[in-house]
């Protein structure tokens, strides 16, 4: 729990003062902080400093909760689209899976999957598992099927849904949670802005492997949009490799988000500078980008472990 500084603006009357700046038109405006242990008011009137300990106003007690921490028992949820290639998915969960088995921090105690973007008359259910094992054999049971997916271009990626649907789940913990999403198909949707509230409310990871080469959507921004707007990541992969899975995100092992930034590359040349606790760190970066359009840099820095 941090404590926010109190700071009051309110209107305040003090008879001689007040009277002669109405005459002149001029409105009166007062600032206020509380000592809560002292039990005493600072009242700056623009000329002075007043102190009192008794006054109408009310100190109130305002502060901020975190409703978790990044050792939180949470939920990692591992979601990809059905048009992703079948043996892809199998080799990830056969193989990619089991070299990361030793990285899983232990606050996901919830793990989770989804599959993405199935054309059939059940909706599909996201599923949770506590046991490592079961949570493999359960991606493995609900590979890709081309025979239920969507042949369609035109059809966007349900994956805004999934992620609503996901927020608004009552089985698993979600406050913490991490989200890793293999998309091959474009969400058709841009809106994104209550999606992302209760995102940054929850302090949710989503990270974002978008195949290059796309089966449909006509949206592949929103997805970046929604990485920069609340800390996460999204890059595009080639889906001829599998090393995407987990090497540009801390997937789902135990570091913790310290220090993000988006910088749109306008420049040649850019520096950052971070300061955090007791030590200064000093980020330097330099770059070239040789393209006519505008693009987002996501810089993400992590603790280890």
């Amino acid at each position: 729990m941090r404590a926010l500084a109190l700071f009051l603006l309110f209107s305040f009357i003090f008879p001689t003062l007040d009277s002669c700046l109405s005459q002149l038109g001029i409105d009166f405006v007062a600032y206020a902080s509380c000592d809560r242990e002292k039990l005493i008011w600072s009242v700056r009137d623009g000329r002075f400093i007043h102190y009192y300990t008794v006054l109408k106003p009310i100190c109130v007690d305002v502060t901020t909760v975190d409703l978790c921490s990044p050792k939180t028992n949470s939920t990692f949820l591992f979601a990809y689209s059905n048009d992703i290639s079948t043996d892809k998915v199998k080799e990830f969960a056969e193989s990619s899976l089991e070299n990361y088995r030793h990285e899983k921090s232990p606050h996901f105690t919830t793990l989770a999957n989804f599959r993405l973007d199935v054309n059939q008359g059940e909706e599909e259910t996201i599923e949770y598992h506590s046991d490592f094992d079961v949570w493999k054999s359960s991606l493995l049971s609900k590979l890709p099927d081309p025979s239920i997916g969507y042949s369609d271009p035109d059809v966007g990626s349900d994956v805004l849904q999934f992620i609503s649907k996901y927020l608004n789940n009552t089985q698993a913990p979600i406050c913490g949670s991490r989200i890793f999403i293999l998309l091959k198909r474009y969400p058709n949707e841009e809106d994104i802005s209550s999606l992302v509230a209760i995102i940054k409310k929850y302090r949710v990871g989503v990270y974002t492997a978008i195949s290059s080469n796309s089966s449909g959507g006509q949206h592949p921004e929103t997805m970046v949009k929604l990485a920069v707007q609340t800390n996460g990541l999204a890059f595009y992969h080639d889906e001829r490799s599998t090393k995407f899975t987990g090497g540009n995100t801390p997937f789902f092992s135990s570091d913790s988000l310290v220090y993000s930034i988006n910088m749109d590359t306008g420049q040649s040349v850019t520096s950052g500078y971070l300061r955090g606790g007791e030590s200064e760190y000093i980020m330097i970066m330099r770059y070239l980008y040789n393209d006519t359009t505008m693009d987002t840099m996501q810089i993400r820095i992590y603790t280890l472990g």
